[in-house]
């Protein structure tokens, strides 16, 4: 006889706690006004190699919000362009994977020092039995939702509503072959998914990150996703 299917369930990935106060302890300074990370700076030298250390373990699950922060006489596009900055640096010098790391900015960048925080970010993947977690994989140049990925959803939007968690649905595509507008119908599709299995709009949120954060170089199906990020 055929085995059963293994049941879903949703795993919070992230770091642990002790990783979360050490990342939360990093900040990466700027002058005011500047964008641009400055050859030879101490500071910015120091909290960059700690950063891309944190990173460095090629099995963990940790994932870094690089949140630009500014101050209340500069606009929110330079708090962008910092995280940029950083991110440009940790994945193109220090050759920390994409796929880890974010850019944030905008409306939340409004602090007292201008710099970069480097916040954890912790997710919801679904899996069943001793299979490995993951998002919602789509097939190339896809949108359409699979009958395993609507179980995961089931599962995690019990959780979300559940627990009342605020969701952030991040799409990502493929850059070969692929056009980046799909990456922001994939949200799309999940998003509404979700609300039909009982979340509340309030509760989500929704990025579209086209190809910036691939997770495979050589292969594209693994960057068809849609990734569940809680939103703290």
């Amino acid at each position: 006889a055929a085995a059963s299917p293994k049941a879903l369930e949703v795993e919070y990935c992230g770091s642990m706690a002790h990783v979360d106060h050490d990342l939360a302890r990093l900040y990466i300074p700027f002058e005011n006004g500047e964008s641009a990370l400055l050859d030879g700076d101490p500071q910015q030298a120091v909290v960059l190699l700690k950063v891309a250390a944190f990173l460095s373990d090629r099995k963990s699950t940790l994932k870094v919000l690089l949140e630009g922060r500014r101050t209340k006489d500069e606009s929110e596009d330079l708090a962008t362009a910092r995280s940029l900055s950083v991110f440009s640096y940790l994945v193109n010098v220090a050759a920390c994977r994409p796929s880890c790391l974010r850019i944030g900015g905008g409306s939340r960048s409004l602090s007292s020092e201008s710099g970069v925080a480097c916040v954890p970010i912790h997710e919801l993947r679904v899996a069943a039995g001793e299979e490995e977690a993951v998002p919602v994989h789509f097939q190339v140049g896809s949108v359409a939702l699979s009958n395993r990925a609507k179980e995961g959803l089931k599962v995690a939007a019990a959780l979300v509503v559940e627990d009342d968690l605020t969701i952030c649905v991040e799409g990502h595509c493929h850059k070969s072959g692929e056009e980046e507008s799909i990456a922001s119908a994939r949200c799309a599709m999940v998003f509404e998914e979700l609300v039909l299995l009982g979340v509340r709009e309030s509760q989500l949120e929704t990025r579209d990150c086209g190809s910036r954060h691939p997770v495979s170089r050589l292969s594209g199906e693994p960057n068809c996703r849609v990734e569940l990020h809680i939103v703290q």
